[in-house]
């Protein structure tokens, strides 16, 4: 059902119920008040079956009524927790479009200077086979490289992501989990 369709039977339901409660019983007694004189002559002969009736149908307009009005609140309470559902996921969806446009930009920033370190690390990789270097600067060179590879995986990672997961990094603060993301 949609929202117009929904809207459309709530009205439908709450004139009914409104019916139902206030205007028979309303017609009833205005008859009452204009035909005869409040006095308990008026619980005599047709007159009190006349008012017997408006009692009858006040209590069933009263009953129906508040049943209808149940069923418009309910349907009013299901359509604003269907509401809430899809505002909530429009929210993370938001967020993670969010998330991926940070790391579309990250990778963009990120990635062309590291494409330019590791391709001189390349070339002094080459130099440095040519040349006899002591252990402790090839170490360091080692370390560069690992590092720059560790960067690159992150933003493979991070370009890939689909589902973002995050974990407590610094106190309240928050970061995507790389680890358990998608």
């Amino acid at each position: 059902m949609n929202l117009k369709e929904i809207e459309m039977d709530t009205r439908r339901n709450f004139n009914n119920a409104i019916c139902l409660m206030g205007i028979i019983p309303a017609l009833t007694f205005a008859y009452l008040l204009t035909v005869k004189v409040a006095t308990i002559e008026v619980l005599k002969g047709e007159t009190g079956y006349v008012f017997l009736a408006g009692i009858i149908i006040l209590l069933i307009g009263i009953f129906m009524g508040k049943k209808l009005l149940w069923n418009v609140m309910k349907r009013l309470f299901d359509f604003n927790k269907e509401n809430l559902r899809l505002q909530e996921e429009l929210m993370e969806k938001n967020r993670l479009a969010t998330i991926i446009e940070t790391t579309l930009t990250l990778g963009h920033e990120l990635n062309n200077p590291l494409a330019i370190t590791v391709g001189n690390l390349d070339l002094l990789e080459n130099d440095l086979k040519k040349n006899q270097i002591p252990e402790k600067i090839v170490n360091r060179f080692n370390e560069i490289r690992q590092n720059c590879d560790r960067m690159r995986e992150a933003m493979r990672k991070l370009s890939k992501l689909s589902t973002a997961v995050s974990e407590k990094a610094y106190g309240d603060e928050t970061m995507v989990s790389l680890k358990k993301s998608k």
